[in-house]
């Protein structure tokens, strides 16, 4: 019996169990219309299965894909791709390491062009866990799709530092439920913690150093300022490339140092040089920036720049300049709600009062097929009716039209609340998109008129 225990407790010795644990809630990047990834902070290497579905039962499951530690080892970053899902549909989902596991928490999938969505951006959250939990907290509540980041997230890229002033409690509660998309900011660099915490989706820049993304009708790009962006850079001519292939109708870079700006670290000259050759050209529409801890708009040749540095860093004070729009010295964050024809932004201070609005619209535009078989002209009825908040407009114009084509949207009271067509089109079959994303709720009429020809369909707006 002695034998026995003997060769029991010596087997104990050289064989000691390894206790896995999930050590931090499991939080989301790189979202697409079809797949996420989930990160989960664990004690060890084992592998780690995320079991995800349509309900709490799941039905899925993917196991980890990249495993890399943080800064001594002491903890793994396991990256868990869960594919094939359905564009804009809520999922459940657990992380699960041996006998740990995360609670069950829910996101959205990614969209399909035409469809709209919001997400919202933050900046500079490190140094004051309070207010970045705030902030955190009111994002987390204006139901974003995912967010976007532009850097500075704790003093330094220690580890201690990442634990205490980014992966605050209302954050994980925000990240686990909305993904979201970051840069560097000059505080932790691109540092070993940074790259281990932070994902950065496959892009055709072929380096998680910065890269492109797409999200329904928008083109995004993220460019690090901690790594070389010199004009002729690897960094510059990929961005350079990027935006002039993309056929996106919205572009939208991010970045942590403010091309323009007046007040705290002022504006960065070389990323100026991005504007001239760059982002004005290729047809940039908003760039999106930190470091300077305030909120300035800023509007240099026709492109509109939105320093949202107020997650929680020191403020600092905004000046005036020629370029500069609006200032405020509150800590704040952003809301964009974004459609085919709009982009309407909202900047909230922490305590959610409105900083500043800003509406950029670009006319939709007629897709048609000019066949000559349509023997008169037809309106009809708009697809999807009711709609939220953009719809399709289909209509007929026969080869002998002698005069202009007029589609206009009247509201109840009989005002002409937008006019969609106005010229005189080739005999075939068109599509108009209308967007009642600045109207109310409510019922409309859409009106085509040309020649002797008129026709009214109702369409309805449901918000």
């Amino acid at each position: 019996m002695k034998k026995h225990l003997t060769a029991l407790l010596l087997v104990i010795v050289l064989c000691p169990f390894s206790y896995s644990a999930i050590s931090m809630t499991p939080y989301l990047q790189a979202l697409t219309s079809n797949s996420v990834f989930v990160c989960v902070e664990c004690s060890t290497a084992d592998t780690v299965t995320v079991n995800y579905g349509l309900t709490g039962g799941f039905g899925s499951s993917a196991k980890s894909l990249f495993i890399v530690p943080t800064s001594g080892g002491s903890t793994y970053i396991h990256r868990i791709n869960l594919v094939n899902l359905t564009a804009n549909t809520i999922y459940f989902y657990q992380a699960v390491q041996g006998s740990s596991s995360s609670p069950v928490t829910s996101f959205r999938s990614g969209v399909l062009p035409g469809t709209g969505y919001r997400f919202c951006v933050m900046g500079d959250c490190r140094s004051n866990p309070t207010t970045h939990g705030q902030i955190a907290t009111a994002m987390l509540g204006m139901n974003p799709l995912f967010s976007i980041y532009s850097g500075d997230y704790c003093i330094d890229d220690s580890y201690s530092s990442w634990k205490s002033q980014y992966f605050v409690t209302e954050e994980l509660n925000l990240i686990s439920r909305v993904p979201f998309f970051s840069t560097s900011g000059n505080h932790e660099n691109w540092g070993p913690n940074n790259q281990a915490f932070f994902f950065s989706p496959p892009s055709t820049s072929g380096t998680p150093d910065y890269y492109s993304f797409d999200a329904g009708d928008v083109h995004f790009v993220s460019i690090n300022n901690s790594v070389s962006y010199t004009v002729g850079s690897p960094q510059y001519n990929w961005a350079m490339n990027d935006l002039t292939m993309t056929n996106k109708r919205w572009k939208i870079v991010y970045f942590h140092e403010p091309a323009y700006s007046s007040g705290g670290h002022g504006s960065n000259a070389t990323m100026q040089s991005w504007y001239t050759n760059i982002f004005i050209p290729k047809g940039v529409d908003m760039v999106f920036c930190g470091h300077n801890h305030f909120y300035q708009h800023c509007l240099s040749g026709g492109l509109h720049e939105f320093v949202i540095g107020g997650g929680g860093a020191p403020l600092y004070v905004p000046t005036s300049a020629s370029f500069v729009v609006k200032s405020a010295q509150s800590y704040c964050y952003g809301v964009f709600d974004v459609t085919s024809a709009a982009i309407q932004m909202t900047i909230y201070s922490n305590t959610n009062s409105v900083i500043d609005t800003l509406t950029l619209s670009k006319p939709l535009g007629i897709q048609g097929n000019t066949d000559p078989g349509a023997a008169s002209y037809r309106l009809y009825q708009n697809y999807p009716n009711p709609f939220n908040p953009a719809t399709r407009i289909k209509f007929d114009v026969p080869a002998k039209n002698n005069s202009n084509v007029n589609i206009t949207v009247y509201d109840i009271s009989g005002k002409a609340a937008a006019t969609l067509v106005n010229e005189r089109l080739n005999a075939g079959t068109y599509e108009v998109f209308f967007d009642g994303s600045r109207l109310s709720s409510g019922t409309y009429f859409c009106k085509l008129t040309a020649d002797n020809f008129s026709d009214v369909k109702k369409i309805t707006l449901i918000k």
